[in-house]
């Protein structure tokens, strides 16, 4: 009985939950939040108490904790405009400090993890339905950081444009919508405080941006260097030139490896084959530039929630990555 009355009740306040709140000057929120469209019947809560008085604790799955994260980003919402209407800078500071340091980063993470689980069942109809709620989500987002002055364009799709002082889609590959066009392999991305940034390329080549000739290239070929040198990644994250190992050839293709430096001597080997790597798996350089055996790539969502900014990126290397 205790069960039953734990479980309404939990119902109950959902549905008594406003659907939509107020911004300062008096107008409606524009869209309740993801959390709003779905069935609170699926949701159950962690923890009820059975009839001996001890509490019993139940596993949610991915898909219920990431309800309990969109419920806590509509109460930040609410919070954020309650205390701009009341002029209280600093507690929507605190608010906008949790949404982007503790419920997107988690948010994100449940996300891709339940994307990898959806993929690996092959269930297109879920995938399809997940699509559409990273599509919301991401509008949620944009939407609080919009009303915290923290975004300049409410549209998780645009960013500032400083040239034309307008906000302008990016990401987009068409020529008339991508000022960076006359710049190869350059594209208009989401960069810090909402700025849109003219960056390399982000796709399966990993490009990195060099300050010698402001252009794009593969790591390991010669681009803007000398002869006999190649570019690499600092420590610090900065695209250099330095000297080709003996042997080797700066193709891009080719790279100077080993896979313990401690116990084999590195060899100049070639990317995107197997080589000394197990079954199943290619030498490949990820994101970070690093060089591993990794297996075959996964299909990447298509609604990434989180702005790509790898290391070797312009916006990598002069800090103007979007949260």
């Amino acid at each position: 009985m205790k069960l039953l009355l734990a479980v309404l009740a939990v119902t109950s306040l959902c549905w008594a939950a406003p659907q939509s709140g107020y911004l300062p000057d008096g107008q409606l929120i524009g869209r309740p939040l993801v959390a709003d469209l779905w069935s609170f019947g699926d949701f159950d809560p962690v923890s009820v108490e059975d009839d001996s008085s001890e509490e019993v604790v139940m596993p949610i799955t991915l898909e219920q904790a990431r309800v309990r994260l969109v419920r806590y980003m509509r109460e930040l919402e609410r919070d954020i405009e309650e205390d701009i209407f009341e002029n209280d800078f600093f507690d929507v500071q605190s608010s906008l400090y949790k949404l982007n340091n503790r419920v997107w980063p988690r948010m994100v993470h449940l996300s891709d993890q339940i994307y990898d689980n959806l993929l690996l069942a092959d269930d297109a109809k879920a995938l399809e339905r997940e699509h559409k709620i990273r599509l919301g989500l991401r509008r949620d987002v944009a939407r609080i950081r919009f009303k915290t002055g923290t975004r300049k364009c409410p549209s998780p799709d645009e960013s500032f444009f400083a040239p034309t002082k307008r906000c302008v889609v990016v990401e987009s590959k068409e020529a008339d919508l991508n000022p960076c066009a006359s710049k190869k392999d350059m594209l208009l991305y989401d960069g810090i405080d909402n700025r849109a940034v003219c960056d390399c390329v982000v796709d399966d080549r990993n490009l990195v941006f060099s300050e010698l000739d402001g252009r794009c290239h593969r790591l390991n070929e010669q681009g803007p260097c000398q002869n006999g040198t190649w570019l690499t990644m600092s420590a610090e994250g900065k695209v250099v030139c330095e000297e080709v190992p003996a042997d080797c050839v700066a193709d891009g293709e080719h790279v100077y490896w080993s896979p313990d430096p401690l116990v084999a001597k590195p060899q100049c080997v070639q990317l995107s084959v197997r080589g000394s790597c197990a079954e199943g798996a290619l030498l490949q350089r990820d994101r970070s530039g690093a060089v591993a055996c990794q297996p075959p790539p996964r299909p990447q969502p298509l609604v990434k929630l989180h702005t790509s900014c790898p290391p070797g990126s312009f916006r990598g290397q002069n800090h103007q990555c979007p949260i």
